[in-house]
């Protein structure tokens, strides 16, 4: 279960022990969504950690898009993919991902693999 916070709640100090903690959140009401990815990769940074921000928050570009004729919105939608896959392919296993939103911001750690286990049978 992911729990949610919200920004006008919490301090800063908080808000970086709650990324300490390595649990999935959402920081719900942020005022100041770069402020508070700055906060998030910093904290991330210092425990070693690699991540990737996914930005899911409208753009002015897609509403133009929907006006151009075919094969320029065609041209657009490609660029739009690929720009995608190269920004993936950069941190292609981060162990956090911050996705930022209108007004929102959702942190996911990587859930760690679970432990390797031996079967030790005794050989007859």
């Amino acid at each position: 279960m992911i729990k949610t916070y919200f920004q006008n709640r919490i301090t800063g100090a908080e808000f970086a022990s709650l990324v300490e903690k390595r649990e999935s959140f959402v920081l719900e009401s942020v005022g100041d969504l770069d402020g508070a990815v700055d906060i998030c990769t910093t904290t991330v940074a210092s425990l070693g950690m690699i991540w990737r921000i996914d930005d899911n928050r409208p753009i002015w570009q897609d509403d133009v898009s929907s006006f151009m004729p075919g094969p320029l919105h065609l041209i657009y939608v490609l660029w739009r993919v690929g720009k995608d896959l190269l920004h993936r392919g950069l941190a292609l296993n981060p162990d956090v991902v911050i996705v930022e939103r209108p007004q929102s911001l959702y942190v996911r750690f990587r859930s760690s693999p679970a432990p390797a286990t031996r079967n030790q049978s005794s050989v007859g």
